[in-house]
């Protein structure tokens, strides 16, 4: 039945555009992406979709190219580990695509590039769930909308680890209100994410600093518009309260670290007994 109802579904959007594909579905429990063995037919290509479901992992570490990449489908969670190489996806990148899933993308090297229709990650329906987090590499959706979440109440989350991606670059950007982008900062700070375009800025930022040691004032840049100006961001909900959103009055938010008194006093704490240490020393 799901090949029946997917195959419904994309025979619709390739009849509008023009072309027409194969879907290609996983069949390789964890492995590697590049070996026509682990699908159903062949290895996809450009002109085909791909499923990733049935709580599978797909394995990139070379060169990839797939039309539609569909991850998490009919009830059943699916996984896309990418360590190197490339993913080129012509139309979309959908974590979450049906009912009661949810697809995880985990990108930890390589270059990921995606055009037309951009990425989801949750879809339209509040039990799809996505996940998409990056920690090493580069994501492209110069040519596409990134939607994190819906206003239909389904979570999406995209997290960036660390200073190692080397871009996160979105054209045009919708944050809704279920959805979630979280920072998590290394010893060196966090890459930004820079856009074109954004849609809606109304969701969560999270702002994990454990692993980070900020001084009091300091500034972390977080969302960069190159389309010049700040947008507007009284919607966005930083769940960090020793950050808060600020601006750099040109085109990036910040968060601003201004830790709560309690947390300054322990601070005060710690340095009156670092400097009574080393007097009796």
């Amino acid at each position: 039945m799901r090949n029946v109802t997917i195959l419904l579904a994309v025979a619709a959007v390739l009849a509008l555009a023009g072309q027409a594909q194969a879907t290609c579905w996983w069949t390789g429990g964890t492995a590697t992406w590049h070996s026509d063995d682990n699908w159903s037919g062949l290895q996809p290509t450009s002109s085909d979709v791909a499923v990733i479901d049935d709580g599978e992992t797909a394995q990139i570490s070379g060169d990839a190219d797939v039309y539609w990449l569909l991850v998490g489908y009919g009830g059943s969670n699916g996984r896309v580990e990418m360590s190197g190489g490339t993913l080129d996806v012509a139309y979309r990148l959908s974590l979450g695509h049906q009912d009661d899933t949810e697809g995880y993308f985990d990108q930890s090297g390589g270059a990921v590039t995606i055009a037309a229709s951009g990425l989801r990650i949750g879809s339209d329906n509040p039990s799809r769930k996505g996940t998409y987090e990056i920690s090493g590499g580069s994501l492209d959706v110069a040519g596409g909308l990134v939607c994190i979440g819906t206003s239909s109440g389904e979570a999406g989350l995209l997290r960036i680890k660390g200073i190692t991606p080397t871009s996160v670059y979105i054209g045009w950007f919708d944050l809704a209100s279920t959805g979630t982008i979280e920072f998590v900062l290394d010893g060196s700070g966090v890459r930004e994410v820079t856009y074109e375009n954004a849609e809606a800025l109304s969701g969560n930022i999270g702002l994990d600093d454990l692993a980070y040691s900020p001084y009091v004032g300091e500034t972390i840049d977080l969302l960069r518009d190159i389309s010049g100006g700040i947008p507007d961001y009284s919607g966005l909900d930083l769940t960090n309260s020793a950050w808060k959103l600020v601006d750099d009055g040109v085109d990036t938010i910040q968060a601003e670290f201004i830790p709560e008194p309690v947390t300054l006093s322990l601070l005060g704490i710690g340095l009156v007994g670092v400097v009574l240490r080393r007097r009796r020393s």
